[in-house]
């Protein structure tokens, strides 16, 4: 790397500021020098990786004490990369970014060609900023976890009154940082929003907000307006049908991801219902203009639907809104201008989440090619064909054998065989999982590892979690077995494969007894069981709100 090449860390404990820094600076770099103003944006969609691995048992802050360079390779991971450049901007916004640049030239002409430690770089930011950062460091850099923000807004027949940022900290990392962040005071009429921004810094559990000469309220406050900080937004549900209303009315995309992602963390946190959160986005998204704000909402509508599809006592749900995920999608299809990338990616994630017999059977028209299915000019590459069968298999429909027989004379590719494996282990068939499930935890595994990811990716579908119930005491055996006899390699996709969350109170028994009792096994495969039993506890937490009169 270029900034570890000219200062290199003196152990890998700094691997964050190699990576973390060319992360933030690349950012930078093409935000202020380049025609990629979104620059921005697409950075937030990464941090919102950093957002979700920081939640998990298996996080840790962003410098570290590693014992040996194995070790340090766990490490190439969210917190690194996407939280240690938040991180950076943080700081950037904390002393000013014209002194966050002039430290950082220090610190590179000084420590040229040398090796260093955290202190030397945050003393070169002390020095220009005449600030002491030990507890900055501290709080950001040495304590694991994610704040919550939220707003105490204080009004009186329309008049303001008053108004608080009000601090969260998870139980198991109980750390108030101070942030820097940039209140946005939204008004809303006539179709536009008019923003109003405040810098504030804000610490401790509540921190009052004064506002100088404010009479008339805001119609609603975002705590993180222009993305400064580094904390889950935690909205008020109350908001969300004026936000709905109001969401295509914000001229920057960069403020509509973060209104859309923070309505989607009211589901992570059981405060919103995922039913509700579909309707929410069957109703807005159609007039979002914005790509890449799209494919970040469509991400989150299709994760919504994998609760209903893995919760049992989700079934009258999924039957009605799974159509109705279907149809929008098609209906976007269809509308979508010709050639657009909008078009292509709608119909992606239809593939991907379809699951009734109609979307299924139209599916079926497409591979035969049958007029009028898809719109004029739209053709479907070899990849998407492949996608398309694999979505057959797994809904277990009667054509599939004869379409993989005909894709694979299409498709004479090595590719081509590993899209037909995938297929073939994706269908709802109890014999084909259990010699799968066999051979993937045989301590003689004889599959390259290419095969191996290919057949973990399909092996079981979220709409196959019944048949998945009744392999999990093999699984979590079996991974006694691959422990001593696999290359490492082969464990993150096996775990993909095999060890998925499951949303019943006996799966997460059977969890926490595989995580008692996997002392001595790799660390790969303990942070795998760790991190399903936190999404395991989360789709539980989620069906119970789902079932709830609340």
């Amino acid at each position: 790397m270029w900034f570890g090449n000219l200062v290199t860390m003196d152990w890998w404990s700094g691997l964050w500021l190699n990576e973390s820094f060319a992360t933030f600076m690349a950012t930078v770099a093409m935000s202020e020098a380049t025609e990629f103003s979104e620059a921005w944006q697409t950075a937030y969609t990464r941090t919102i990786r950093a957002y979700r691995a920081d939640e998990v048992e298996t996080t840790h802050s962003i410098d570290l004490p590693v014992a040996d360079t194995d070790s340090a390779f766990a490490n190439f991971d969210a917190i690194t990369y996407e939280k240690g450049s938040a991180a950076l901007k943080q700081l950037n916004y904390l002393v000013g970014p014209e002194v966050f640049r002039s430290g950082v030239s220090n610190y590179l002409k000084t420590h040229a060609y040398g090796n260093t430690t955290i202190g030397d770089f945050l003393s070169a930011i002390s020095v220009v900023s005449d600030l002491n950062l030990d507890e900055w460091s501290r709080e950001w850099l040495l304590e694991p976890g994610t704040n919550g923000v939220a707003v105490d807004l204080y009004c009186s027949d329309g008049t303001f009154s008053g108004l608080s940022l009000i601090q969260s900290a998870p139980a198991e990392w109980p750390t108030y940082r101070t942030h820097r962040t940039q209140l946005g005071l939204y008004r809303f009429g006539g179709g536009e929003v008019a923003i109003q921004t405040l810098p504030v810094t804000y610490s401790g559990e509540t921190t009052k907000v004064v506002i100088d000469g404010e009479e008339t309220c805001p119609d609603f406050v975002y705590p993180n307006h222009g993305d400064w900080d580094f904390a889950r937004v935690r909205l008020d549900p109350d908001m969300l049908e004026v936000l709905g209303q109001q969401l295509e009315n914000f001229a920057d995309p960069l403020v509509r991801a973060m209104l859309w992602q923070g309505v989607w963390e009211m589901v992570l946190e059981a405060r919103l219902k995922p039913t509700e959160y579909i309707d929410f986005v069957l109703m807005n998204l159609a007039q979002e203009l914005d790509d890449s704000v799209v494919r970040q909402v469509l991400g989150t509508l299709e994760d919504s639907l994998s609760y209903l599809v893995r919760l049992d006592s989700a079934f009258a749900h999924l039957a009605e809104l799974g159509p109705s995920i279907e149809s929008f999608l098609w209906e976007q299809i269809l509308e979508g201008p010709p050639g657009s990338d909008r078009r292509v990616f709608m119909f992606d994630r239809y593939v991907e989440i379809v699951s009734s017999l109609d979307g299924a059977e139209r599916l079926a028209a497409v591979l035969r090619e049958e007029e009028g299915v898809l719109p004029n000019g739209m053709e479907l590459d070899q990849d998407r064909r492949w996608n398309v069968v694999h979505a057959l298999s797994r809904l277990g429909h009667p054509a599939v054998a004869g379409f993989l027989v005909a894709e694979r004379a299409r498709d004479v590719t090595d590719q081509g065989r590993l899209s037909a494996m995938r297929a073939e282990v994706s269908r709802p068939d109890f014999e084909t999982k259990a010699i799968w499930v066999e051979v993937l935890l045989s301590q003689n595994l004889e599959l390259n590892l290419a095969d191996v990811r290919a057949v973990t990716a399909a092996l079981f579908p979220d709409n196959q979690h019944g048949l998945h119930r009744v392999f999990s005491e093999e699984i979590f055996s079996g991974l006694k077995t691959i422990n001593g006899s696999l290359d490492a390699s082969y464990f993150r996709p096996i775990l993909r494969g095999l060890v998925k969350p499951l949303c019943t109170h006996q799966y997460l028994s059977q969890l926490n007894d595989a995580i008692d009792a996997s002392g001595n096994l790799h660390p790969t495969l303990r942070r795998g069981l760790l991190e399903t039993r936190f999404a395991t506890t989360r789709c539980i937490a989620i069906g119970e709100y789902l079932a709830s009169d609340k």
